[in-house]
Parts: C-alpha cells; structure tokens; sequence
C-alpha cells in the first residue's frame, strides 16, 4: 500500500506576519517557516498506517527550495520517499 501525504509550509504559529511594500504579498525575509501543524497529523497517522499495515509512506511538497527542510523534517519522522 502507498499512502501519499501532501505536506505544506507555513509560517510558524507566532510569527509576525507583515504586507510587503507592494501591498501583493506577506514579507518573508523576517519569518520562519515549518510544517503546517494539519499536515504534520497526517504524517502521524500515515505513519502509522504504514506500521500496521505495511507499506510506504510518500510526502508530496511544492514550492521554492525552502521548503526542502521540511521535506527533510517528513523523511525525518518515518517516511519513505519525498518529491518536491
């Protein structure tokens, strides 16, 4: 059995969010950014599923580069396979 998560970065919880100067967009110089906190129940459960049922686990990301460190976070935790 393959199960797929679809995995996503956020900006973590307490973070201040500001409006870039053209107004179109947040600021993210200033930010951290780690796994949306939904997505990281998933991983769990996926994990899980693998251990009593056997299979693979596979985290689906898209975005920029950074987002590379939390697919490594998700290979981290258990994972099988990632693709960005």
């Amino acid at each position: 059995m393959k199960i797929i998560v679809a995995i996503k970065q956020v900006p973590e919880r307490d973070a201040q969010v500001r409006i870039d100067a053209a107004g179109k967009w947040i600021e993210e110089a200033d930010l951290q950014f780690a796994l949306n906190e939904s997505d990281a129940y998933a991983l769990e459960e996926a994990l899980q599923l693998k251990e009593k049922h056997g299979g693979e686990v596979i985290v689906v990301s898209a975005g920029p580069e950074r987002v590379g460190t939390t697919i490594r976070e998700a290979l981290a935790k258990g994972a099988d396979r990632a693709i960005q």
